[in-house]
């Protein structure tokens, strides 16, 4: 029972992160677009539900998620936003330098989004994905001391 609801609660608080995160990209790049939190929320989500932050450093997880955030960029920026409003995606150079101001505030997203999530994992309000064998627990243990 208990488990079934961490594995519910974990796309919320990822949603909540990712709203968060993507008011960088609403500054940055589309003011009081409502579709930009929304995509945050989704993509924040998606990220906590396959990831689990307790394994990785602030690092990974921060570097992780900016390159998720570059390739947001792309699919919002480059491709979907221009699809929809002129039917051609922005595939030259001289229309990627017009909504390359915006690649800042996708990135920041995903450092912001990145630094949220595993400060929440790390301070143990994100539930964890699975559980972890003994004999996993028993190796890290016995390892916690060295420095790989």
């Amino acid at each position: 029972m208990k488990r079934d609801r961490d594995h519910a609660i974990r796309p919320v608080i990822g949603g909540l992160c990712g709203v968060a995160a993507s008011f960088a990209v609403w500054i940055a790049a589309h003011p009081f677009a409502l579709w930009v939190p929304l995509i945050g929320a989704v993509f924040g989500a998606a990220y906590v539900s396959v990831s689990d932050m307790r394994r990785s450093y602030a690092l990974d997880a921060v570097f992780t998620t900016a390159a998720l955030g570059i390739l947001l960029w792309v699919a919002v920026e480059v491709v979907a936003v221009p699809l929809l409003s002129s039917g051609v995606p922005a595939w030259s150079a001289a229309a990627m330098r017009g909504v390359f101001p915006s690649l800042a505030g996708w990135t920041l997203y995903g450092v912001t989004l990145g630094a949220a999530t595993h400060l929440l994992a790390r301070i143990n309000l994100l539930p964890r994905i699975g559980k972890t064998s003994n004999s996993v627990r028993r190796l890290r243990r016995e390892n916690a001391h060295r420095d790989f």
